[in-house]
């Protein structure tokens, strides 16, 4: 793979893409990361978002970090790079979960996806809507 517009250019067509009837958000995610050579961080659920159902995460060596939302009814998904002033929200969720299953139950997560979200449409990274 080459720099990160070759990331990017197959971000784009692999969102673009998605056939989440057929894969699951989860697989999805982490078919692209392996394909652009990144590195899933996290897959969360964000609970009572109004445009947001699941947020994931990609890192990458020479890359800004790519998220990935699933929207809230669940057909499509969309994406976008953060640099590190978004770390505050990704390191908590990217910890939770590198846990293990029986530590990552008694855990809460959903304040920083709940944030994370915020973040995202506060700097209108990602459009909801085509």
């Amino acid at each position: 793979m080459g720099g990160p517009e070759d990331v990017d250019g197959f971000l784009e067509l692999a969102i673009a893409n998605i056939d989440l009837a057929a894969r699951s958000f989860h697989d999805t995610a982490i078919k692209i990361a392996a394909v652009t050579n990144g590195t899933l961080l996290f897959n969360v659920r964000v609970e009572g978002d109004p445009d947001f159902q699941r947020i994931a995460a990609i890192s990458y060596t020479r890359s800004p970090t790519c998220i990935i939302v699933l929207l809230r009814d669940g057909t499509a998904a969309r994406w976008c790079r953060v640099d590190t002033s978004f770390d505050i929200f990704l390191i908590p969720l990217e910890h939770w979960a590198s846990l293990p299953l029986t530590d990552q139950a008694q855990s809460k997560y959903q304040a920083y996806s709940s944030l994370l979200a915020a973040a995202l449409r506060n700097k209108q990274l990602v459009k909801c809507e085509d």
